[in-house]
């Protein structure tokens, strides 16, 4: 629990006090939309000084969520430099390195690493999610090339098909029309049988022109059905 001057817990035994003014800069790991929890890490201003395992710093765990926007407004009210990220640091290792080189790390902007390792994990974050929208968006045009090409593939099956329907139709009947003379259209059977004995009586009534006439009024009769 934040207070004016310091950060306590008295509802666990033993009680935890904090006090503000030796803290030198405030770490929030595990900073992450997907956790319930986070941790606070506070080092301390003498981390310089060859102390004691996990006196130069101290972590708060499992904190929730909700309490993340408060924290962090409570830190800028008490002037406290502070950064976040979304693990975990090996405290006792980066306070070591710093101790051994403690001239490059103030050359080089001191806290500021902190900064640039959340930013490269922010980075690294939105990378892969534009990857995987990419992937995403290259599936979809995928599946909707297949389908558009299966629709016209399945459209010119069906044109063939008719195709070759109606030149069948037209077919058969262009060649039941086709023995047909221009002034025997429109005659019914009577008159055609009518007409075919005239014939066979003027040329003689041969049995090749008799069947033939047969064939002929056939054709006629089979045309005609067609129309139909």
């Amino acid at each position: 629990m934040p207070t004016v001057s310091c950060i306590v817990s008295l509802v666990d035994w033993p009680p935890f006090i904090l006090s503000l003014q030796n803290v030198e800069l405030a770490y929030l790991e595990r900073v992450s939309f997907s956790l319930k929890n986070f941790d606070l890490v506070f080092v301390f201003k003498d981390f310089v000084e060859e102390t004691a395992k996990g006196v130069s710093w101290s972590r708060i765990s499992s904190i929730p969520t909700q309490e993340l926007d408060p924290l962090r407004k409570f830190l800028d009210e008490q002037e406290i430099k502070y950064y976040e990220g979304s693990t975990n640091l090996v405290w006792d290792n980066v306070l070591s390195n710093i101790r051994e080189n403690y001239a490059d790390f103030v050359e080089s902007g001191g806290w500021n690493f902190l900064e640039d390792k959340e930013d490269e994990e922010g980075v690294e974050q939105e990378d892969e999610l534009e990857e995987g929208d990419e992937e995403f968006e290259l599936e979809e045009e995928s599946a909707e090339d297949e389908e558009s090409e299966e629709e016209s593939d399945d459209y010119e099956e069906s044109d063939d098909s008719g195709d070759a329907f109606e030149d069948e139709l037209g077919g058969d009947s262009a060649e039941g029309e086709a023995e047909l003379s221009s002034d025997e259209e429109g005659m019914s059977w009577d008159e055609l049988e009518k007409k075919a004995a005239r014939e066979d009586a003027d040329r003689g009534g041969s049995d090749d022109d008799r069947r033939r006439s047969r064939e002929k009024r056939g054709k006629y009769s089979a045309g005609s059905k067609r129309r139909r």
